[in-house]
């Protein structure tokens, strides 16, 4: 499966892969034998899985789906970079003065804002299906319908996060928070300027990650909004709990 990565400056060494469900170091790879079989490998190494032959897996897959699985066919292209017509500022409404005031909230820090098109698409997209097929076909650029926030800040503080709800009150700017970005229930998904005019602002809270308390009477733990179910899970198990839930979006 190809794909493109997406990455700012705040983020750490985990490169998601855009357009596709999980990390741009993993994916499968379809290997055609002599005798014609199908022969699909993960590649990558940070899964138990990674390097193992899987023989079944593209038959089953064909088996259940009714459809052909050929390894040297793209299905879509992996239209996922911005043309260069669209320019990261000119598509911002915040204007310099509205990024001039969400930078000083965020101490002047420009690593953690930011108004670049595949950032802001990230930010805008997820890993649902509907999501990788607008990515990678190239109507995340195209559609008019489609709607990607005006800029994204990366808060790290509980301070800060009150100052950005301060400063979007008082300027009339709609706020819609980040976390892992999966959006398998568009969650992070902008409405048109038909149903929301106000400029949109993307708040990542990937920064607030720490485990505040754990009261092991009650098991239960007060965790900030940006902590991933992985990092959750590690924590826990250090404290010699389990955290009980494990979706399939756990990593993120």
């Amino acid at each position: 499966s190809r794909a493109s990565t997406c990455t700012s400056s705040v983020d750490g060494g985990d490169e998601e892969s855009f357009g596709a469900w999980g990390y741009s170091d993993s994916g499968f790879v379809v290997d055609v034998r002599p005798d014609g079989s199908k022969v699909a490998t993960m590649r990558g190494s940070r899964y138990r899985i990674c390097g193992k032959s899987l023989p079944d897996l593209v038959p089953f897959l064909e088996r259940e789906s009714g459809i052909e699985v050929d390894p040297h066919k793209t299905a879509l292209l992996g239209l996922v970079e911005a043309p260069p017509s669209v320019d990261d500022t000119g598509m911002c409404k915040l204007g310099d003065d509205g990024l001039a005031k969400l930078a000083e909230v965020l101490d002047g820090d420009s690593r953690r804002l930011s108004v670049d098109a595949a950032v802001r698409a990230r930010h805008g997209t997820g890993h649902s299906q509907e999501d990788m097929y607008l990515i990678r076909s190239g109507s995340l650029w195209t559609d008019r319908c489609v709607r990607l926030p005006d800029c994204v800040v990366w808060p790290n503080s509980e301070a800060e996060v009150e100052d950005l709800v301060a400063l979007a009150g008082k300027e009339g700017w709609c706020l819609i928070p980040f976390g892992g970005g999966t959006n398998v229930t568009h969650a992070v998904r902008c409405p048109s300027y038909e149903v929301e005019s106000r400029p949109i602002v993307s708040v990542d809270t990937k920064l607030l990650s720490s485990v505040l308390w754990v009261n092991e009477e009650d098991g239960c733990a007060h965790v900030q909004a940006g902590i991933t179910g992985r990092a959750l899970a590690e924590e826990m198990e250090l404290r010699g709990y389990t955290i009980g839930h494990e979706p399939d979006s756990v990593e993120f």
